[in-house]
């Protein structure tokens, strides 16, 4: 059995010696500006890998060097209360949950920052309340 380092620490790592590989492969890309971009929850991994990017390419005989020229990161992922929060927001903003059901959420649920605390509240029946006032709309397809 192989030891393994895992986290987002190792991830960047990991993900800036690919990026070393395909650099390698393919070096007639190097001059041009390269940028990493990602969604939902590249909002862990970009910026950390950007980091890594950063940090490496300014040591003294890195090779090979690359244009970076920065991240993009749409809707990230950063944490699970600022998931809820937002999506909370967005159901109400678009009519999808009512009003009343939204702010008994923030009032008892939106200052809650650890996941264990959330569970022993009523933040649970009040997302199944939201639920079912959304009824059969899936609110990650955008053609309802």
């Amino acid at each position: 059995m192989h030891d393994y380092e895992l986290g987002d620490r190792q991830a960047a790592k990991d993900n800036y010696e690919f990026i070393l590989g395909f650099f390698h492969k393919f070096p007639q890309y190097l001059s041009n500006e390269f940028v990493i971009s990602s969604e939902s929850w590249g909002g862990h991994y970009i910026p950390t890998l950007s980091v890594e990017i950063v940090r490496q390419q300014g040591r003294p005989g890195a090779s090979p060097k690359l244009n970076f020229v920065g991240f993009l990161v749409g809707n990230p992922y950063t944490s699970w209360m600022n998931n809820h929060q937002a999506t909370v927001k967005a159901l109400v903003g678009h009519s999808l949950v009512s009003y009343p059901t939204a702010a008994a959420w923030e009032r008892q649920c939106a200052h809650i920052r650890i996941a264990p605390e959330y569970l022993l509240t009523d933040c649970i029946e009040l997302e199944a309340r939201m639920n079912v006032e959304m009824a059969e709309v899936n609110p990650y397809v955008g053609d309802c």
